[in-house]
C-alpha cells in the first residue's frame, strides 16, 4: 500500500481513540495551543486554516477569537471528530473538511493564517506542504506550526517503542525518515525547508510539553489507542506476549512515576514563518 494511504488508514482507525482521549491530550497540549494562537494573533473577519487539525482544539481557539476557521485533516474520520467537537462548542464559524496538505484544494492567497500542530513531520512530503502553505497565504499572513523535537527529549512516546524493539516484537525503525515522528527534529533542516518554500521571516524555538497520567492503566490506554505503531502491535499480539510487553512497559515507565501518577516530559520545535 502507498505510504500516504496507509497513514490515512491508520489515522482513520485511531480517530475514535483520539476522541475518547481528547481531554488528556488537551491537558498536555493546551499551553502549546495557546502559544500558537497568540503567535498567530487572529482577528475577527480573518480566515484561518488549520491543517492536520486532528480533533480541532488548537484551531478552535482562533474561532473563539472571531476568525473564520477552516479545520482540516487528510483523514476523514478525524475530520468528523473535529466537526462533532465544533458543534458541541457551538462554533458556527468553523468549516471542517478533508484536505491533503500536500495538495490543497484552496485558491492562491485565500487565508490570513495557517496553523499546524504536530502534523508536518508525519507527512511524506512536508516540503511540498510548506510550499502549499505559502501559496494559500495572503500577503502578510503567517504560518505557525509545531513539530516534535528529538527522540531523546520525548520519552513519553519512545518508552513502548524501545521496549518492543528490545523484546524483539518489532524491528528498529528510523523515526527521522520521511513520515516519522522525529523527521523534522533538526532545526537547520526545518529552516532550510522554510527558506525553500519562500518564507522570508523565520523564527524557531523549543517548547516543553508535559504528559500527565493518573495511573499506569491511563498511560497504557494512551499508548494502545493513540500511538499507531504500538496500537498495531497490541492488536496483533498473542495474549501472553501482550501481557509480558505491558509489564515491561510498566517497568520502563517507572522512573516517571510520581505520587499522583506518571509525569513524562516532551519537547517540540515551534516555528513562525511569513
Amino acid at each position: 500500500m502507498d505510504p500516504k494511504e496507509r497513514s490515512r488508514e491508520i489515522w482513520d482507525e485511531m480517530a475514535p481513540g483520539w476522541e475518547r482521549q481528547n481531554e488528556l491530550i488537551w491537558r498536555a497540549s493546551e499551553p502549546l495551543a495557546r502559544w500558537m494562537i497568540d503567535a498567530l494573533d487572529p482577528s475577527p473577519g480573518q480566515t484561518i486554516l488549520d491543517i492536520a487539525a486532528g480533533p480541532g482544539d488548537t484551531g478552535f481557539l482562533a474561532a473563539e477569537r472571531g476568525a473564520r476557521l477552516i479545520s482540516t485533516d487528510f483523514a476523514a474520520e478525524m475530520t468528523a471528530v473535529a466537526a462533532r467537537a465544533a458543534k458541541t462548542r457551538g462554533l458556527d464559524n468553523v468549516e471542517c473538511r478533508q484536505l491533503d496538505a500536500e495538495k490543497m484544494d484552496l485558491p492562491d492567497a485565500s487565508v490570513d493564517g495557517v496553523l499546524c500542530r504536530w502534523g508536518f513531520m508525519l507527512m511524506q512530503d512536508p516540503a511540498t506542504a510548506l510550499r502549499e502553505c505559502q501559496r494559500v497565504l495572503r500577503t502578510g499572513g503567517k504560518l505557525v506550526f509545531s513539530v516534535w523535537g528529538s527522540p531523546e527529549a520525548n520519552p513519553w512516546v519512545t518508552i513502548p517503542v524501545v521496549v518492543a524493539v528490545d523484546r524483539g516484537l518489532t524491528q528498529p525503525a528510523d523515526a527521522r525518515a520521511p513520515g516519522g515522528m522525529f523527521s523534522m527534529a533538526d532545526e537547520s533542516g526545518v529552516r532550510a525547508m522554510l527558506r525553500d518554500a519562500k518564507f522570508a521571516r523565520i523564527e524557531l524555538s523549543t517548547f516543553p510539553i508535559t504528559w500527565g497520567f493518573d495511573d499506569f492503566e491511563a498511560l497504557w490506554s494512551f499508548y494502545t489507542e493513540l500511538a499507531g505503531a504500538v496500537a498495531a502491535l497490541v492488536k496483533n499480539a498473542p495474549s501472553e506476549t501482550l501481557a509480558a510487553f505491558k509489564d515491561a512497559v510498566r517497568a520502563a515507565a517507572d522512573e516517571y512515576r510520581t505520587e499522583s501518577g506518571y509525569t513524562i516530559p516532551g519537547e517540540v520545535l515551534n516555528g513562525i514563518a511569513s
